[in-house]
């Protein structure tokens, strides 16, 4: 073990000290930065370079990264507060940040996708009838073409839980709950017992009536609840909106209270795409949900990801994915709407950092030009 192993595990050695070394503080790192102060009033987390770290030498003294909600980043990089803006698929924040000078617009297709989850163990939503009929209620295509409206990004559904649209292995695996098709979500919740009645349907004198809880101060969110809101009225389903402040938003997401969210899955390159998809698949064991918020899995598709996890063939990891994406979506899990666009706004001196796609960041080089 070599001295950063030996540091972190000091941290570790004593059940005490695995429950409370880590807490508000990250005492031991490993990369060419470490912490140098974690500020819960401003929210700004400080590094400074690790003179242990044993690649290269990183070209900035330090970095501050400030949690800001969507609302607020836009005017803090107007104002120079911050030197970097993630703007995602934000259409006024892409306008806002193109007006302010020397700012250069990074963009490129990421491992990143928009996402519908529902919650499996909701009352109403454990038929997986109604969940299929939920996403063949949504226009993906409109929905996608509303929310990139303005961007220099194509709006395209996303037919596989796994892998975007612009990587080269890419396949869609949805079928029929790819499409939109109210007519057949109409079928479907005729099926599982729910009766239209007086424009909103109805089983055992119960309303189908679902709640979306989407996290405050993020516009394609609140856009995005409205179109849900019209699609799902359409085939007889009343949707309510629950608007939770961002710091709350994953509590109660992680807590399963909610009916139906919507959040941007962001991979991480290295480990992109299976364990990424493996982390919100997997199926609950012994109640812990690790990232599978919807709560649903099956023996089956944990196999197909096990068993892609140990090929050496990666024809056969492209199939045993394909096999584990095309049960996900008879499952109705979860609905993937597009791939997210990588925008970032950048004052035009910071140098290799931005919308990277499929290359990792290397912490190393980002800097300013002289």
């Amino acid at each position: 073990m070599d001295a950063d192993g030996q540091a972190a595990a000091s941290q570790i050695d004593t059940p005490r000290k695995f429950d409370t070394s880590y807490k508000n503080r990250i005492p031991v790192t490993a990369g060419p930065f470490r912490i140098s102060r974690m500020d819960p009033t401003t929210k700004v987390v400080s590094e400074v370079r690790d003179p242990h770290w044993w690649g290269s030498k990183a070209v900035l003294d330090g970095i501050n990264f400030r949690t800001l909600d969507a609302a607020s980043t836009p005017g803090a990089f107007a104002s120079g507060e911050i030197d970097v803006e993630d703007i995602g698929p934000d259409v006024a924040a892409y306008k806002q940040a193109g007006k302010v000078p020397h700012t250069s617009i990074r963009v490129a297709g990421a491992p990143n996708l928009r996402q519908m989850v529902v919650n499996g163990r909701s009352p109403l939503l454990k038929d997986v009838r109604v969940r299929r009929a939920l996403f063949m209620s949504l226009d993906r295509q409109a929905i996608g073409k509303a929310d990139l409206n303005g961007l220099p990004f194509p709006a395209k559904p996303l037919d596989n839980h796994f892998l975007v649209n612009n990587d080269v292995a890419y396949r869609d695996n949805a079928g029929s709950l790819g499409r939109y098709d109210p007519a057949e979500a109409g079928r479907q919740l005729d099926a599982a017992g729910w009766r239209m009645h007086g424009g909103v349907r109805e089983k055992d004198g119960r309303p189908l009536e679902l709640t979306l809880t989407i996290p405050s101060g993020t516009p394609i969110a609140a856009n995005e609840a409205q179109l849900f809101t019209a699609m799902l009225k359409n085939v007889g389903v009343r949707l309510d909106t629950k608007v939770k402040p961002s710091d709350d938003f994953f509590n109660d997401v992680s807590a399963g209270k909610f009916d139906l969210t919507l959040f941007s899955g962001i991979g991480s390159v290295p480990f992109f795409p299976l364990t990424n998809g493996a982390a919100s698949f997997v199926s609950p064991k012994h109640g812990n949900i690790g990232q599978n918020y919807a709560r649903i899995g099956t023996a089956a598709i944990d196999a197909d990801m096990h068993k892609a996890g140990t090929e050496v063939d990666h024809s056969a990891y492209l199939a045993d994915l394909d096999a584990a994406d095309a049960r996900l979506w008879k499952l109705a899990a979860n609905l993937p709407l597009y791939q997210r666009p990588q925008i970032v706004a950048a004052k035009s001196d910071v140098a290799n950092y931005g919308a990277f796609g499929f290359q990792d960041t290397d912490w190393t080089r980002v800097g300013f030009t002289r």
